[in-house]
């Protein structure tokens, strides 16, 4: 990384040109609405003012370690409430179709009131559960027919779920 002096600073100021382009100087710039990874996110847009050095010419991000703490405090909150969001509206969508949340624990095997917990915000799905949810609220049969050589339980539990009508809508 190289370093000059700027001639709009002080004289024993340096600016930190840019590694990634060469070009541009770091400048403190919000952040808010640009998008980050974050853990099983590719790309989890900050909700929150925050602000971070800037390239001023590739938009290179240069963090320092409580920079670091802030952004992944900011964007773990973020995370959350996409996450209990998309959980919501999932399970909504269930039950709307006639399933019962201990229907949905069960196919899911999950812990009997775990579901409540991640409604009221207590727990959040990991996200290879939430994929799972993901998959039972867009193909509902499928997915427990796909699960039915390994858990039995699911033809009971669509047999079920088949005399309440749950699957009327997506015939």
């Amino acid at each position: 990384m190289m370093t000059r002096r700027s001639p709009d600073l002080r004289p024993d100021a340096v600016v930190l040109r840019c590694a990634a382009c060469g070009d541009g100087q770091f400048q403190e710039t919000n952040v808010e609405g640009r998008a980050f990874p974050y853990r099983d996110e590719r790309a989890l847009t900050l909700t929150q003012a925050l602000l971070l050095p800037v390239c001023t010419v590739c938009g290179e991000v240069r963090e320092s370690a409580q920079h670091a703490a802030s952004l992944d405090r900011l964007l773990h909150a973020a995370y959350v409430a996409r996450r209990a969001a998309q959980t919501h509206e999932l399970v909504a969508q269930l039950t709307a179709a006639g399933w019962r949340q201990v229907d949905i624990e069960q196919t899911m095997a999950l812990s009997a009131g775990y579901l409540s917990k991640v409604l009221r915000g207590e727990k959040l799905l990991a996200p290879s559960t939430f994929r799972h949810l993901i998959h039972l609220a867009l193909h509902p049969r499928e997915a427990l027919r796909d699960l039915a050589p390994f858990f039995p339980q699911s033809r009971d539990i669509e047999s079920t779920l088949e005399r309440r009508g749950a699957f009327a809508a997506s015939r």
